[in-house]
């Protein structure tokens, strides 16, 4: 029984998810699209990503990073790897390493550092 509740509640909850993900995607991104040039909104993003304390930063990228393409990964770290102190970016590395696989651990090191990876990544 509390099984069914369970799965009965999370079946709501990403339906209700769906649906609003859809507004922003929509509606949302146009009207931001229509007032803001794309070098407004990275700015936007990057004050309101520079607003959160370090533990909420790291919280986020621990979920967000494995959860993207290994090109979405590559280009957000690598983006950061040029941006941020290097102390920031070793943590960022070090919170997402043990949550992604072997493969997409490889892939990363390769794309921010392809002098740097060891051969049995290259090969």
């Amino acid at each position: 029984m509390a099984a069914l509740h369970l799965y009965r509640q999370l079946a709501l909850f990403v339906g209700e998810n769906l649906a609003h993900m859809h507004v922003e995607e929509t509606q949302h991104n146009q009207l931001l699209w229509s007032c803001y040039s794309d070098d407004e909104l990275r700015a936007l993003e990057g004050a309101i990503v520079a607003s959160l304390p370090p533990a909420e930063n790291l919280m986020y990228m621990r979920w967000m990073i494995p959860a993207v393409t290994p090109a979405e990964r590559a280009g957000l770290l690598g983006g950061m790897q040029a941006a941020a102190p290097a102390p920031v970016f070793a943590a960022v590395l070090d919170t997402v390493q043990p949550h992604l696989s072997q493969q997409d651990w490889a892939k990363l090191t390769l794309a921010l550092a392809p002098a740097q990876a060891p051969a049995w990544i290259v090969a």
